[in-house]
């Protein structure tokens, strides 16, 4: 069953249906009620003639049905096309006419955008619905999702992972945190991006459980929910840990019974961050990760519990899904780099996604 995600999801329904497998505010969904609302959607799209490959967009938020739709998506076969809550209809009908669909769920009905479906008004439908479905096999060139980039570098591009890439990058976010089933994480993070999508993943794949939150938007609520989930994991990027510092710290501190690690991405630790850390949860695992969307995580440096890597600025060690080597201009390999003699960072893994859609040219560059 380690073909997707939402197939591990079946097999967990199985084995342990009453396990919690997601968590929002006060709504637990078991692994029970997560396998039959996704067989549910799947049925449900296959009956409105979606088939494997199709391309769906669909707007993200941290709710239940939309996790349900999600991996129901998947379980088909389909490709999931996540975009960020309250992009505008203008943005989805580019990205419709980029991708050459016609299919796109948003949240709620639009007056602009009536040719999309409305999560609100289908699952309830979608709920009626017998969850019997017969899932199969994705091949695992396939897509299971096209991931949009910020733009933030340049024109945003739509990344293409594979089925087989997803799992990857999943099994190496485990081998990477060490997380065990009886794990509760708590995600804070935009739904439609790889950082939050792929955590969630991650744990799905050991059948462990998630709380999503929208956000820093009330400290006391994060902190509430770490509470009242009994959370045992953190996702954060630098940048929240840093105001969580300056902001929180006794509410940090006393965590540190509580907590099993603390994943952190999207950048590099400030080393004043690092030793505060230290100080406050010192027997928390502190993984700083480094990777893209394009590749998941590539290298981890733990740098709590194992004192982190003797290098000031190291990305610590790569995972062993992962093979890197540093290239020259030419792309030849560099055996003998060194801080004068640097080159550009190259990875061989699974995990590597199969480029930009539609675009050839970016493709071949990366």
């Amino acid at each position: 069953m380690r073909e997707s995600i939402a197939l591990m999801i079946q097999q967990f329904a199985a084995e342990k249906p009453q396990t919690a497998a997601v968590i929002v505010n006060d709504e637990t969904c078991t692994y029970a009620q997560l396998a039959s609302a996704n067989r549910k959607a799947a049925r449900w799209l296959q009956e409105k003639g979606i088939r494997p490959g199709d391309r769906i967009i669909v707007e993200a938020d941290h709710i239940l049905d939309y996790v349900y739709f999600w991996y129901g998506l998947q379980l088909l076969g389909a490709t999931f096309v996540p975009v960020e809550k309250d992009t505008p209809s203008n943005r989805i009908l580019e990205i419709a006419e980029e991708l050459q669909t016609g299919y796109m769920v948003t949240l709620k009905a639009r007056e602009d955008l009536t040719q999309a479906w409305s999560l609100a008004d289908i699952m309830p439908e979608i709920m009626e619905l017998s969850d019997e479905f017969e899932a199969q096999i994705p091949d695992p060139e396939s897509l299971s999702e096209i991931l949009f980039t910020t733009g933030t570098t340049g024109k945003s591009k739509g990344v293409m992972v594979s089925y087989a890439n997803q799992v990857n990058i999943a099994l190496a976010g485990i081998e990477t945190t060490n997380i065990q089933p009886d794990n509760v994480w708590l995600i804070p993070t935009p739904m439609n991006h790889a950082a939050g999508l792929r955590k969630v993943h991650i744990a799905m794949a050991v059948g462990s459980t998630v709380s999503l939150l929208e956000g820093f938007k009330n400290f006391k609520q994060y902190f509430k929910t770490i509470d009242d989930h009994k959370v045992t994991s953190l996702y954060l990027p630098p940048s929240a840990i840093h105001l969580l510092l300056a902001i929180a710290p006794k509410n940090l501190e006393a965590l540190a019974g509580q907590l099993r690690f603390i994943y952190s991405s999207s950048a590099a630790y400030p080393e004043t961050d690092k030793e505060k850390m230290r100080k406050l949860l010192p027997n928390v695992y502190m993984y700083n990760c480094f990777g893209c969307s394009e590749v998941g995580v590539a290298c981890t440096d733990e740098f709590c519990v194992s004192g982190g890597s003797q290098y000031a600025g190291s990305v610590g060690k790569p995972n062993s899904l992962s093979e890197i080597v540093i290239l020259d201009e030419d792309f030849n390999e560099i055996k003998d780099s060194s801080p004068a003699k640097f080159g550009l960072i190259g990875i061989r893994s699974k995990s590597v996604t199969q480029g930009y859609w539609n675009e050839p040219e970016q493709t071949a560059k990366a």
